[in-house]
């Protein structure tokens, strides 16, 4: 199926998904086309869609949706918008790609997988890191059966709080318009990965803080995880105002009988150690071509996707002009929604909360 795509939101995330599809056409990866850039702020849109290469442009969403001028979206919105603009797509019978967090609520992330999974409508979400080259060789490597049982996982999760510097994001410290802070906002990858690399979590404790004064919106979280196979993590995630530190995350695994860190989390080396061996350091170049060897993007052509943003995105529309399922999907999206509801309400009673949740 081509595709025709309206990309509904223009602001920091929409303008790196814009210069994605832009390589993937002009690169010829996917037969699509980019028919429309949507923002609030019209100016906006406007200069997005004659940077990129959009068609029109145009400051009413429900109206491009119901177009039949398009037949898939990417909501690249703040987070407030995503159930509205989820459910008029999914009347309107679109492909969707939504970015993360899928809404402000548990309740309404629920509400939105069983909107698309009644409905039948092609999804995905902006859980990127499912596409880090660091993270997919990290759990090849975990699949070493001499590593033995994984113990103990450590993952620290800190940017600057992304209303400033190069995000610009106001929003982000608007409870009725985020949902939260560094938690759901940020680490909500970060809950999707370590179930991804280590498997199902059984009860959460946490705490979370609040040092920027921002009604409900936390800029320190600290969560204890005990997953079902009796490994213990911890991840810690902090918005401070470093601005000249990079977003960072680090993550150290230990196993009974090895050692598996980063300080990447997308393109960079990887450390490792087995018993009764040296320390192997696999340099950054390394991981990215055993990654891109593994899905199929070792050609030159592809090297316009070398970004995060640009492997999802390649996926996702690939997945739609082949007709398989995109990933990860909504109900992906909805794991990791829920272990992070698990550690907010951990905080909140000061207790253990065992997974899956009841309600």
């Amino acid at each position: 199926m081509k595709s025709s795509i309206g990309l509904i939101g223009a602001g920091f995330i929409g303008v790196a998904h814009a210069n994605a599809i832009e390589a993937i056409i002009s690169e010829k990866l996917v037969e699509t086309e980019f028919h429309a850039v949507c923002d609030l702020n019209e100016e906006r849109a406007t200069t997005i869609a004659q940077s990129f290469g959009a068609r029109i442009h145009c400051s009413d969403a429900e109206k491009l949706i119901r177009s039949g001028d398009i037949n898939t979206v990417f909501i690249c919105t703040p987070t407030k918008f995503h159930p509205e603009l989820v459910e008029l797509s999914v009347r309107a019978g679109l492909n969707i790609f939504c970015e993360k967090p899928l809404a402000c609520s548990y309740a309404q992330v629920k509400q939105m997988q069983a909107a698309v999974l009644h409905s039948g409508v092609k999804n995905q979400v902006g859980l990127v890191l499912r596409y880090s080259p660091v993270y997919n060789v990290i759990r090849s490597l975990i699949s070493d059966k001499k590593l033995g049982r994984p113990m103990s996982v450590i993952f620290r999760d800190d940017q600057y709080f992304p209303i400033q510097g190069i995000y610009g994001s106001t929003w982000r410290c608007e409870f009725e318009t985020a949902g939260g802070g560094a938690l759901i906002e940020h680490s909500i990858h970060d809950a999707d990965i370590l179930r991804w690399l280590l498997g199902d979590i059984s009860s959460v404790r946490g705490i979370i803080r609040n040092f920027a004064g921002h009604r409900g919106i936390e800029d320190l979280a600290s969560a204890q995880l005990e997953f079902a196979s009796g490994c213990v993590g911890h991840l810690l995630s902090a918005w401070h105002n470093i601005l000249r530190r990079e977003s960072n995350r680090y993550m150290e695994i230990f196993f009974e009988n090895g050692h598996i860190s980063s300080a990447d989390d997308f393109i960079g080396s990887i450390a490792c150690q087995f018993s009764g061996g040296e320390i192997e350091e696999i340099p950054g170049a390394e991981v990215l071509r055993r990654y891109l060897d593994e899905v199929g993007l070792s050609d030159p052509r592809f090297n316009c996707l070398h970004s995060g943003q640009g492997i999802q995105d390649y996926h996702f529309l690939k997945a739609l002009e082949t007709g398989i399922k995109p990933y990860p999907d909504f109900g992906v999206a909805v794991k990791a929604h829920e272990l992070v509801e698990a550690v907010y309400r951990a905080a909140r009673n000061g207790a253990d909360i065992k997974l899956p949740l009841k309600d």
